[in-house]
């Protein structure tokens, strides 16, 4: 009888010693990455006192937008804009008309922050940074930077 108790005890022992150091793995999943939640960016916007817009709507799974200027009742445009996941990764995407041939440059979304994304694209003369920041539903703050040392920064406000 001794022997089965000390039996029981000692698989006891070694059970709750296996399960002490057993871990437990959490594993922690990034959230979906989802364009929707830059709403924020629909509309029209002006950059501040000048007569430079920006465009920005939903339209096939993501955001398409353009930049213009008006300019004695002519509109030209300087920029296309797209905003669109690719791979698990959300692209800023312009083309800017009479530059780098004609190509988009694409510039990857480098934090998870949808009110105030970051896109950057090192390879790229300038800008390499491009921040966006959303401040109030009427105000957005962006910010353009380069190497060495290069920045420009304006408003763009809601223009309807």
């Amino acid at each position: 009888m001794r022997f089965k108790w000390l039996l029981l005890g000692f698989t006891i022992v070694i059970t709750v010693n296996a399960c002490m150091q057993t871990k437990s793995t959490v594993v922690e999943t990034e959230p979906p990455l989802r364009l929707e939640e830059f709403s924020w960016l629909n509309g029209s916007w002006k950059v501040g006192p000048y007569p430079v817009y920006e465009t920005w709507k939903w339209q096939n799974g993501q955001w398409d937008g353009k930049s213009y200027m008006i300019n004695d009742g002519d509109t030209s445009i300087g920029e296309y804009l797209q905003l669109k996941l690719v791979n698990d990764t959300i692209f800023y995407i312009p083309t800017v008309l009479n530059q780098n041939d004609g190509k988009s440059i694409p510039f990857s979304m480098s934090n998870m922050d949808y009110k105030s994304p970051i896109f950057v694209n090192p390879n790229h003369d300038f800008p390499q940074k491009i921040h966006y920041h959303y401040i109030q539903p009427d105000s957005i703050k962006v910010v353009l930077e380069g190497t060495p040392d290069k920045k420009t920064e304006f408003y763009l406000l809601r223009h309807e």
